[in-house]
């Protein structure tokens, strides 16, 4: 990439660089709460995850 693309690159994406931070909270928070949730139905740490997995597996076989 040529030197001058990089600095216009740059120019447009760093004002922004607190929105790369707040998306990134954003999914992690996300992603948190989910398994916070799953957590609570379950009452399992281990099996949360793979409630997780198994719903998402289902919702795919079910659109295909």
């Amino acid at each position: 990439m040529k030197e001058k693309t990089k600095k216009n690159l740059r120019k447009v994406c760093l004002p922004f660089w607190w929105a790369w931070i707040a998306i990134a909270v954003a999914v992690l928070m996300g992603g948190l709460l989910l398994e916070m949730v799953a957590w609570l139905l379950v009452g399992k740490p281990g099996e949360a995850g793979k409630l997780i997995k198994a719903q998402f597996k289902k919702r795919n076989n079910e659109r295909t």
